[in-house]
């Protein structure tokens, strides 16, 4: 019994035909995966709320400072002892070069060695203006919870690039401005404030708050609390009521 053959016209649309389903499926999986991956994100930076809040619990309400020291370094360092395993400091979604020996390359996000406190804390950075080394305070004295006005509005971490520090999250109002003193790059106006933010997912970043929760924020909303079309430092400062004026006098420049 003979069987007929395919021919190659038929071949032709069966080919084209895969070929433009392909099309069509391969961004459908793509975009799976980058939400796959900004959801593993998000999961991390819940738990660094976590260990973050478990932290300030222990030490009566007492904030992490952003940097420690050459012995301990960055503001993860403390909290180490609250999380599961290191990893939640990696972003999956942050590309990562093997090898590198450069602790301040914004593609460096694998997590920081326990031996190097120089190499900043992985894919997320303290909001240190306001909450950690002591700037906004006039004695330099640490921050405590009763300093923040609304804790669920007063940013906490952000995923970062490493473009300008290997620990840092940077307020609005900074984000155009260059950089005078560079940790990464070590020349001054060679970046800019605002290329530490990253936007690693759909043009945004996952953030924690005070409060102890985090969500997705679009850098553009990050930058611009009241939706004005300014920059300005409404999610990272401590008075929300306060218009321009010098660290922790008037904490929240270009707000009205």
């Amino acid at each position: 019994m003979s069987r007929k053959a395919f021919t190659l016209i038929e071949l032709l649309v069966v080919i084209a035909i895969i070929a433009i389903l392909a099309a069509i499926l391969f961004p459908v999986f793509a975009q799976a995966r980058d939400k796959a991956r900004a959801t593993a994100c998000l999961s991390n930076t819940k738990q660094l709320a976590l260990a973050w809040n478990m932290y300030v619990t222990d030490y009566e309400e007492t904030l992490p400072l952003y940097w420690y020291g050459t012995q301990v370094g960055y503001w993860h360092a403390v909290l180490l002892p609250y999380m599961k395993n290191r990893g939640i400091l990696v972003c999956p979604s942050a590309s990562i070069v093997a090898g590198s020996g450069e602790f301040c390359d914004p593609r460096v996000t694998g997590v920081p060695p326990e031996s190097s406190a120089w190499w900043g804390s992985g894919s997320y950075g303290y909001n240190y203006y306001y909450l950690g080394p002591g700037f906004a305070t006039p004695d330099g004295s640490v921050m405590t919870m009763g300093a923040i006005d609304r804790p669920a509005e007063t940013v906490a971490m952000t995923e970062i690039t490493k473009a300008v520090n290997p620990g840092a999250t940077y307020p609005g109002a900074l984000w155009l401005t260059p950089v005078s003193w560079n940790t990464c790059r070590g020349a001054a106006g060679t970046a800019l404030f605002g290329e530490q933010i990253a936007e690693r997912h759909n043009q945004g970043n996952n953030v924690v708050f005070c409060d102890g929760h985090a969500k997705w924020l679009r850098k553009s909303t990050l930058g611009d609390f009241n939706g004005n079309g300014k920059l300005d430092n409404g999610w990272f400062c401590l008075k929300k009521d306060v218009i321009g004026g010098a660290w922790g006098q008037a904490p929240c420049p270009e707000l009205q």
